[in-house]
């Protein structure tokens, strides 16, 4: 039986091909995006105050942490956009140095009427981990701020790209024996899933060995994230080889495939529009019982994406407050969207899951 899942696997030329869209007197890139945000926010200055979605990733908390900052969250709506009542009232509250805008899932947020709401001394940190820089990506000017993070869509072992007004110095300190270790284990994990997902036969024990390699590469990511360093020379040769593309262009037509052929009632799809510029990491759709619904495309091997371990560091005694937040949360799913996918296969998930019916049914 066939087999649909997101993950990452190696696929690379011979030739290499430049990253679109990237401005290289403006881009600095880093091993990992939690290492580009703690290099940006110690850059801005020993302490500030960032402001961050309620729903957000360890990768963006954990630095800002780490550097010393005031973190103060925003609540969002069902769709994942900011509410700018709540997050204009909370500027005029109190001085914030930097406000942290995620394009969850790939798709765009509305930047400019963010952009409007900010006082002159805030700067905006654009968060496209979920998508890829193209041709069209439209780079932030001023004293704003963008962030990439192309390991969560390609096939690579390492590597972050942070574009803003300047590029930030490198620390000289030598390269650590955990990030070896980081590269090391994330090989290994592109190799398992790259066997895995072609070959039935191994299938089973390839996942497990990815399960465990990426665990053990995320607790090395963890300890790495206050020594903020380049990307590693196999990430680098990955990324210049990476058939670049063929991954935009693939992804969009399959979410384009997704948006015009899926009919289902249980589902509702969290897209605004139908994405024409930003690659998606997976199709969004708002699930009643997601539980219910991931057993069932099990079933039929489909393997999707949620976005719920570390992703909530709310306060308890405010989580009140951010209960859309909180709901988006508790019922997103995003359908496998990749690169080594063709709309064959797309096709047969999207009959899968019209045929779907709920736990009640």
């Amino acid at each position: 039986m066939a087999y649909y899942s997101p993950s990452r696997t190696l696929a690379f030329t011979w030739h290499r091909q430049p990253v679109p869209g990237l401005p290289p007197e403006r881009t600095s890139t880093y091993g990992s995006g939690r290492e580009a945000l703690y290099a940006l926010a110690r850059y801005l200055g020993p302490t500030g105050t960032v402001l961050l979605p309620a729903w957000a990733p360890e990768g963006v908390f954990q630095p800002f942490q780490l550097a010393g900052w005031t973190i103060v969250f925003y609540p969002l709506d069902q769709a994942g956009a900011p509410k700018t009542a709540e997050l204009v009232a909370t500027l005029q509250e109190r001085p914030v140095h930097l406000l942290v805008l995620i394009h969850y899932f790939g798709q765009r947020q509305a930047t400019e009427k963010i952009l409007n709401l900010l006082p002159p001394t805030t700067a905006l940190l654009e968060d496209w981990a979920h998508t890829y820089p193209t041709a069209t990506w439209p780079a932030p000017g001023g004293q704003h701020w963008a962030l990439f993070s192309p390991n969560k869509l390609a096939g690579i072992t390492d590597g972050a790209w942070l574009v803003g007004p300047t590029v930030l110095p490198l620390p000289a300190h030598p390269v650590a024996r955990r990030k070896v270790g980081y590269v090391f284990w994330r090989l290994i994990y592109l190799v398992a899933t790259s066997v895995g997902v072609r070959t039935a036969l191994l299938r089973g024990f390839c996942l497990r060995v990815a399960g465990f390699t990426y665990r053990k590469s995320y607790q090395l990511l963890l300890r790495q994230t206050a020594q903020p360093g380049p990307v590693s020379g196999v990430g680098r040769w990955l990324v210049e080889h990476l058939p670049q593309q063929e991954l935009v262009e693939r992804r969009l037509e399959q979410a384009t495939y997704y948006h015009a052929h899926l009919n289902q009632p249980r589902l509702r799809s969290l897209l605004g529009e139908v994405p024409t510029h930003h690659p998606l990491i997976g199709y969004p759709v708002w699930v009643a019982d997601r539980a219910h619904f991931e057993a069932y495309l099990a079933q039929h091997q489909i393997r999707g994406q949620v976005f719920t371990d570390s992703w909530w560091f709310v306060p308890p005694a405010e989580t009140e407050k951010f209960a859309e937040s909180r709901v988006l949360l508790a019922h997103h799913f995003l359908l496998p969207i990749n690169q080594n996918m063709d709309l064959t296969a797309v096709a047969a998930i999207v009959r899968v899951v019209n045929g779907y019916r709920g736990p009640a049914d």
